[in-house]
């Protein structure tokens, strides 16, 4: 799994394996990376048919799930659930288990947070109040610039916006291909932000609202509102906004997390979204059993624990309890009750929505009560997306994709970071795709989306 890395995780993973070896026999080595390792190494390992059991797969990144199922690297998991994981497939929601099939086969016990994705800005609200910033201004993604300059202009020291997820931010898209960096999206119904004469799946780098994003980003990246690499910067991210250096950052929202991150960072946050929530089944993902698993069942075993038992939930999130938090009722723990900062926790995952279902668990106090009510309104309140039960199956143009991929992570990051002059190479990014037969991709999911929508109706 990936995670920034805690100080007392080998203790606690020692009290995780005495629960699991009482309840399932088990033992878990989990090895935990940075989130760049972690898309460095893993899809290496993955290459190799190194013996692993389960990773953390979603549908973007390098470990991206349905190119994985293509390349044959994940096992189908429906026998295994049918005789091991019973609990579990109780607890999700079908709509989630359908996002991770293919051809009939479960790939994956799916994440089950937020269904749904809307990403915006966090504020530092103390410099909000200080330069009479106003973040009902920010409506959409580029109306942020006039407060950017503001504080590159009047607060010394400070970066104006840590600059990660920007392209995903200023495009609310419907990701047919379930990757969110393939070629191949819809508009969202109602939140159109590509012109369009026809409501064909197209590719998005080949429209002039690509071209103007990235024009935008690149000046933000010379004027200095964004930092040089805003790739290697997010490393750097809580850090610099403990310490009061940063005024926005990027964020992929879930309900009530401006108290969880604002008590974390040690100052109140304000949110802004860039759009409404969305709904598509390339938000799922979620823990896919390897090929070269040595104990699936096991594994399984494990899954429908991590799942469905809230003391390993709690234990995983937030630790050991009298040593990392104290208890205040069976759904409410202290962070802080042991005598520890929330800024310099020794174990506190901020990303424990990782461990599949975040309702298993309990909440720390800074949390409102009803989070998880929240989350669940959300789940209801997201637009669902045209394509939403939709599943692309890569196998048959594996190749080609593998291709493109190569060419998207030569350009795709320098571009949508502000990196690269676009006018020079937005026009080789998109002829290196064309070269790449992105045109074959296009028509493969085209042809896969008018069949979906023929046999549900939709």
């Amino acid at each position: 799994s990936f995670d920034p890395i805690q100080k007392d995780t080998e203790m606690v993973l020692g009290e995780v394996n005495k629960y699991l070896k009482e309840k399932i026999n088990a033992t878990l080595k989990n090895t935990i990376m940075t989130t760049e390792d972690y898309q460095a190494k893993v899809p290496v390992m993955l290459a190799a048919g190194q013996e692993m059991d389960a990773v953390f797969a979603p549908t973007w990144g390098s470990v991206q799930i349905y190119s994985n199922i293509a390349k044959g690297a994940f096992a189908p998991m429906n026998a295994l659930l049918d005789k091991y994981g019973k609990e579990v497939k109780q607890a999700i929601p079908q709509l989630l288990w359908d996002a991770n099939t293919i051809k009939g086969n479960i790939y994956a016990v799916p994440m089950y947070k937020e269904v749904g994705h809307q990403f915006g800005f966090f504020l530092n609200k103390d410099m909000v109040t200080k330069y009479a910033i106003d973040p009902g201004a920010i409506k959409k993604f580029t109306d942020i610039e006039p407060a950017l300059k503001t504080i590159k202009e009047q607060a010394s020291g400070v970066m104006p916006y840590s600059g990660g997820s920007m392209y995903n931010m200023a495009f609310p898209l419907e990701y047919v291909t379930g990757d969110w960096v393939l070629p191949g999206v819809l508009n969202v119904k109602g939140a159109e932000h590509f012109a369009r004469t026809d409501d064909k799946i197209f590719n998005q780098y080949e429209t002039p609202e690509f071209m103007a994003f990235c024009q935008t980003v690149y000046k933000w990246n010379k004027l200095g509102y964004i930092p040089k690499n805003p790739d290697e910067y997010v490393t750097k991210v809580s850090t610099e906004d403990k310490a009061g250096k940063l005024f926005a950052s990027a964020l992929w929202y879930a309900p009530n997390y401006e108290a969880t991150y604002g008590a974390s960072v040690g100052h109140e946050v304000v949110w802004v979204p860039c759009y409404d929530p969305i709904a598509e089944t390339g938000d799922i993902g979620g823990f896919a059993i390897c090929n070269t698993s040595a104990n699936a069942e096991r594994t399984m075993m494990y899954l429908n624990l991590l799942y469905t038992d809230k003391k390993l939930g709690t234990l995983l999130r937030h630790g050991i309890e009298g040593t990392h938090y104290t208890k205040i009722d069976e759904n409410t723990l202290d962070m802080t009750g042991t005598g520890q900062d929330l800024k310099n926790h020794s174990y506190n995952c901020n990303m424990g929505w990782q461990f599949g279902n975040i309702f298993n668990s309990m909440l720390d106090k800074t949390v409102p009560a009803n989070t998880f009510d929240a989350y669940l309104n959300y789940n209801k309140t997201a637009k669902g997306a045209t394509g939403l039960g939709f599943v692309f199956d890569q196998t048959a143009i594996a190749a080609e994709i593998a291709a493109l991929q190569n060419v998207i992570k030569q350009y795709f990051p320098p571009l949508v970071n502000g990196m690269v002059d676009p006018a020079v190479y937005v026009p080789k990014f998109t002829k290196e795709l064309r070269a790449n037969n992105v045109d074959r991709l296009m028509e493969e999911v085209q042809k896969q989306f008018d069949a979906w929508k023929a046999a549900t109706g939709k």
